[in-house]
């Protein structure tokens, strides 16, 4: 039986060529892609950052 390890480092053999590939043909739609990807994490952070103050408004009305 094959360990998870073994299987894991065979299966990201083929990442850094095909990472280059993607860098070569189109570098900068990737770094725009990336910081899209990163606002796109960022906005459930932002929302309920946002929505705090509010919702502790309406808590303490209804209290």
């Amino acid at each position: 039986m094959t360990s998870v390890g073994s299987k894991l480092r065979r299966s990201t053999t083929a990442l850094p060529p095909a990472l280059r590939l993607v860098w070569d043909a189109a570098g900068r739609w990737t770094l725009a892609w990336i910081a899209l990807l990163v606002v796109q994490g960022l906005l459930p952070l932002a929302t309920v950052w946002l929505t705090r103050s509010p919702v502790d408004g309406l808590v303490a009305g209804i209290r």
